[in-house]
């Protein structure tokens, strides 16, 4: 995919309205100047990340988002205040609609299934975002788009939980086979149907962490960000979990009753508390441990690690009974002897063990 010539940046004659800086201005002159480089820097950076993906619909993507890069230069070239510069150069630390695609792209490529997400329009500004991540670790966490009910279906579920490794399951070192069955993924939509009822119409987005699934050393092992950075939850599991006889605990030991009456209430109210110390409106959203099914979505698509290991999570799902009720269970997922990215099992909820973790999501509304 070669680089494409980059199109000559006009702007058209425009007259000042009354008390704005006219275009020749030396305040705009540089203000243009400085927002033009920068996007032809981020033009330059998608380029290069376009001919890494050349021979996939991806590519395709990142090229479109190239143009659009040099659309707004040129209209921050032809704008005439301070202020239109800067709305221009105003970008969304999340543009979720572009996570979308991407995701979408992922999964046609990878797994022939074609889905069209629809996330909310949902922002956050930087100074929200760094709230999250002063609370989860600033590499521990990453967009995640569900599919709703109607979504997951027989070929979602034919496609993301293989009953054997697939080609492309092996070409990313995944491990991917499952023992899903019916009740699982009633269980499943009943969690996504619930979920969408914050954004109806759309698909459901989280930032989920992104934190490794250790394997299983009598119960001492420790999740890490990548292979050897510290879980940065610790020290609130700590402030909630310590006993004198547990001094240290970590994410695992923990019933799921546990770890959404009290774990999950006390992460949340630190973070509603970061925001009012700082001044900051709190966004919309909801703190959760993450779906059976974004476990798999997350594990496939970008996280293959987390399905080598031979420990479970928790997740958010009720598992139902028969008459659609709740069973006192709740699924549970990822054990690497079990299917990895695959494996849906179910424990009872108030059970605590040493093999079983989790990771929560942020849910995002509005």
């Amino acid at each position: 995919m070669s680089k494409r010539e980059t199109p000559a940046i006009s702007s058209p004659e425009k007259k000042p309205a009354s008390g704005e800086a006219g275009p020749g201005s030396a305040g705009l002159v540089q203000a243009r100047r400085d927002a033009i480089r920068k996007l032809l820097e981020k033009y330059d950076g998608l380029m290069a990340e376009a001919d890494r993906h050349a021979n996939e619909p991806l590519g395709l993507e990142i090229l479109d988002r190239a143009e659009a890069v040099l659309g707004k230069a040129d209209q921050v070239k032809a704008a005439t205040t301070l202020k239109q510069v800067e709305a221009l150069m105003k970008e969304k630390v999340l543009d979720f609609s572009v996570v979308a695609k991407e995701q979408a792209v992922a999964l046609t490529s990878r797994r022939g299934l074609e889905i069209d997400f629809k996330p909310p329009e949902t922002e956050l500004s930087a100074e929200q975002l760094s709230i999250f991540l002063e609370i989860f670790g600033p590499k521990n966490l990453e967009p995640v788009i569900l599919p709703t009910a109607e979504q997951f279906n027989d070929q979602y579920v034919a496609a993301l939980y293989s009953k054997a490794e697939t080609a492309d399951d092996k070409a990313h070192g995944l491990i991917n086979h499952t023992n899903i069955d019916a009740q699982d993924i009633a269980s499943i939509k009943a969690t996504l149907t619930s979920l969408q009822e914050k954004t109806p119409g759309k698909n459901t987005v989280l930032l989920q962490e992104t934190v490794t699934k250790p394997n299983y050393t009598n119960g001492s092992q420790l999740y890490t960000i990548g292979d050897k950075d510290a879980d940065p939850l610790l020290p609130l599991i700590k402030q909630v979990f310590a006993t004198d006889e547990v001094p240290n605990p970590n994410r695992f030991g923990h019933s799921w009753d546990d770890l959404t009456q009290r774990l999950i209430p006390k992460i949340k109210e630190k973070l509603l508390a970061r925001f009012k110390d700082q001044g900051l409106p709190a966004p919309t959203f909801d703190l959760i441990l993450a779906p059976a099914v974004s476990f798999n979505l997350q594990t496939v698509l970008a996280h293959p690690e987390n399905s080598k290991t031979n420990t479970w999570e928790w997740s958010a799902d009720v598992r139902l009974d028969s008459r659609g009720k709740d069973s006192g269970y709740r699924l549970s997922v990822g054990h690497a002897g079990s299917g990895g990215a695959g494996n849906v099992g179910s424990v009872r909820r108030g059970r605590s063990d040493d093999g079983r973790g989790f990771r929560l999501a942020v849910v995002l509304g509005k």
